[in-house]
């Protein structure tokens, strides 16, 4: 068993290595795997969120379902706007319509995501791509998984996205967060 480190001991380490970290909750351990609640810094400011060949996080109409396409040229509609919260979670807005990403109610699997009027929190989980994050629900597993975004698993033009389990070393459910100011 690894005996776990204090906060003191991680953040001096990481300020020595010229890291920045966040801690959210949650401790690191001495066998040097990452605590589930340990988030990236991501400055907030104006992302496009993608996945490969150029698909695109995006919000078409202001109350709509997300879903991913190819570049629209449409201002706004594929740009969102990364806001810090005080717990170290963030909301993503529209720049287009002003939603923020979201689901109805409480979160579950397979669960559509929604743009609406009311922030939704989300951690940030490292990718193994230095702009690649896990965008999760943050405060644990609901009904056995913790749950991100990611693709729905319908199949339907244009693809929907979903809050699906969580899976940390799968890259394909990372989004590439490329700032644009």
């Amino acid at each position: 068993m690894t005996e776990p480190l204090s906060r003191r001991h991680v953040l001096g380490s990481a300020a020595a290595a010229g890291a920045a970290v966040l801690f959210t909750s949650g401790t690191a351990t001495a066998a040097g795997r990452r605590p589930a609640a340990l988030v990236a810094p991501l400055r907030p400011g104006i992302y496009a969120l993608t996945r490969p060949h150029d698909q695109f996080l995006s919000l078409e109409g202001g109350r709509e379902h997300v879903v991913l396409l190819p570049s629209v040229g449409l201002p706004g509609v594929q740009e969102w706007q990364v806001q810090a919260r005080s717990d170290g979670t963030v909301t993503l807005k529209n720049v287009r319509h002003g939603t923020y990403i979201g689901y109805e109610d409480k979160p579950r699997a397979n669960q559509l995501i929604v743009a609406g009027d009311m922030p939704k929190a989300w951690a940030l989980r490292p990718g193994a791509e230095p702009s690649a994050f896990h965008v999760v629900v943050p405060g644990g597993p609901v009904g056995g998984s913790e749950l991100a975004l990611d693709l729905s698993l319908l199949m339907l033009y244009p693809p929907r996205t979903a809050l699906r389990p969580y899976r940390r070393t799968d890259q394909r459910q990372t989004w590439r967060f490329d700032f644009h100011g």
